[in-house]
């Protein structure tokens, strides 16, 4: 203790307990380096480490978000902190599939809600995901399931502004081509985005 070596020593520690999988403990010892030795050249890594073990501690969408969450906003934390860092890639890799985690859950509560007849829940919860998450896979898909909810409710102003969003903002999707056939059956004189 106390030697040049410590901060090193710690983060190796930090190392083993995380290839065990012992992501708690391997947290530890990382947080350890960063509060004990802030001057230290490790603190870069130690930091990156401490997101990572939230990220693998990380659920699946369907399960409790909290840990996603938390690894979501110290990848952030990261990032912002360490712009040319050379766990950036990594980084913004974990970020990425926690938005993916964050997005799949937000969708699949508004298709509850829609099974359910909420309408008015089920497009907030797709609009949530469409502001919220646009660089995901789940964003289109929301997009569409509002036209549909207008169209269900005879609303085809609404539901043609829709389609037409989700043409524009994701053309190359399977969804885009849904929404164009979906704005071939609208009836003439519709509103179209």
């Amino acid at each position: 203790p106390g030697t040049a070596l410590t901060p090193l020593a710690k983060l190796r520690l930090g190392d083993a307990r995380f290839g065990m999988e012992e992501y708690v403990l391997a947290q530890g010892e990382y947080e350890d380096l960063v509060s004990g030795y802030p001057g230290s050249a490790h603190v870069e890594e130690a930091r990156f480490k401490i997101a990572l073990c939230s990220y693998e501690m990380a659920f699946p969408w369907d399960r409790d978000p909290t840990e996603t969450e938390r690894a979501l906003r110290l990848l952030k934390e990261f990032r912002r902190d360490d712009p040319e860092s050379r766990f950036l890639a990594r980084a913004e890799e974990a970020t990425a599939d926690c938005r993916l985690r964050l997005a799949r859950r937000e969708y699949e509560a508004g298709r509850f809600y829609r099974k359910q007849r909420r309408l008015r829940s089920a497009k907030i919860q797709f609009e949530f995901v469409v502001n919220r998450y646009p660089e995901t896979p789940w964003a289109p898909k929301a997009a569409l399931e509002i036209g549909e909810i207008y169209r269900t409710r005879e609303k085809p102003d609404l539901a043609a502004q829709w389609f037409g969003t989700v043409d524009e903002r994701w053309p190359e999707t399977r969804e885009a081509d849904i929404a164009k056939g979906a704005l071939e059956t609208m009836p003439t004189g519709v509103a179209r985005r």
